[in-house]
């Protein structure tokens, strides 16, 4: 039985139908699903459920279906532009959503669908918009949908050199605060 804060109208329905549920039932763990209409709001979902197992049996599971409208206009917000964004795509790679400079960020379609179909969960390519990125590709939806993450790649003599003051600063720091806890237990 499906039992829902959210929502009057989902107490006491059933969810056995469901190929989530089958998933969950079968592989007795954390599950996401296909994208699928949601049977309490007008809108297309992603479930994902963990099982209820009590004394090694199945007992049912417990759901939530995400919403891809709510998950576009996250993407789409400005907090994901900048050096890094990210957008949504089909298994084709044709952009779904996602910040219109995170679209522009990623490679052409052709070059994101070969990376989904031979499973690369990262890798570098020239952007549409002529920049050099790394990206990093997971799966959403049962393999339908998939988030790609971009980070601008800048390997000039500068950027390399700014890295490594950082780093070095961080090691400097780290000799003084060992050095200082020397003398304090001294």
């Amino acid at each position: 039985l499906g039992r829902c804060a959210s929502a009057r109208s989902a107490r006491g329905m059933s969810f056995a139908d469901r190929e989530i549920f089958k998933s969950v039932q079968q592989s007795r763990a954390f599950t996401v699903g296909s994208h699928i209409a949601s049977r309490i709001t007008p809108r297309t979902v992603i479930p994902v459920a963990l099982p209820i197992v009590h004394d090694g049996q199945f007992r049912g599971m417990c759901g939530v279906g995400l919403s891809l409208r709510g998950m576009v206009d996250q993407l789409a917000s400005p907090q994901s532009a900048g050096p890094a964004g990210v957008a949504l795509v089909d298994r084709d790679g044709a952009p779904l959503g996602g910040d219109p400079r995170a679209v522009a960020a990623l490679p052409v379609p052709s070059r994101l669908a070969g990376a989904i179909a031979s499973r690369q969960s990262s890798f570098a390519e020239y952007a549409q918009n002529g920049a050099t990125y790394e990206y990093a590709i997971r799966p959403l939806a049962s393999g339908s949908l998939f988030a790609i993450g971009a980070v601008a790649v800048d390997r000039s003599f500068t950027a390399l050199l700014l890295e490594w003051w950082e780093f070095g600063l961080i090691l400097v720091a780290g000799g003084i605060l060992l050095a200082a806890l020397s003398l304090g237990t001294e």
